[in-house]
């Protein structure tokens, strides 16, 4: 008997877990660690929710001129009402321990933000398909414009914080592969 579950529906997102718990946790032991990811790297490009919630909290922290360790995170997400949902204080310091040192904190952000494109790739290929499914009597050249308009949003989402061979160009661009 044939499968009846699509084929892409067992594709998972690109993500690494261990990368996204590193950034948050070198970002809680190293009050330098934040700034130097913070300008490449949204709340958003995280995949799991709840380390989404744990860099808003930290977006909302550093914005107040506070350091973004444990105690202050842990109260700005308690703020948010968020912090038991998310796994409680314990979580939080589980992130504590995801990760020696913060020193590598910037090819952690570039993991975590290479997946967050590549998602976002794939969402708008998906959009793509769809559009074209549901356009097919459509003008092919205007299919084909809107399609190129959909990557372009996402190139542009990530182009003024990604990756550049550039050496004089901050490090977290760098990464490129």
């Amino acid at each position: 008997m044939a499968s009846t579950i699509p084929r892409d529906a067992l594709v998972i997102a690109p993500h690494s877990t261990e990368a996204e718990e590193c950034v948050l946790g070198s970002c809680l032991i190293d009050p330098e660690a934040f700034p130097l990811v913070a300008p490449s790297l949204w709340a958003s490009d995280f995949f799991h929710d709840a380390h989404r919630k744990i860099a808003d909290a930290m977006v909302r922290v550093a914005s107040r001129g506070m350091p973004t360790e444990f105690v202050l995170v842990c109260d700005e997400l308690k703020e948010m009402g968020v912090l038991e949902a998310i796994g409680g204080e314990a979580r939080i310091a589980r992130l504590l321990t995801a990760v020696p040192t913060a020193a590598h904190v910037e090819h952690y952000a570039w993991i975590v933000r290479r997946d967050a494109c590549r998602r976002a790739l794939m969402s708008a290929a998906a959009d793509v398909m769809k559009y074209a499914h549901e356009h097919m009597d459509d003008d092919p050249a205007r299919n084909v414009d809107w399609a190129i308009e959909r990557m372009e949003r996402v190139k542009q989402q990530f182009e003024n914080r990604g990756p550049s061979r550039d050496p004089e160009a901050p490090i977290w661009q760098r990464y490129a592969h």
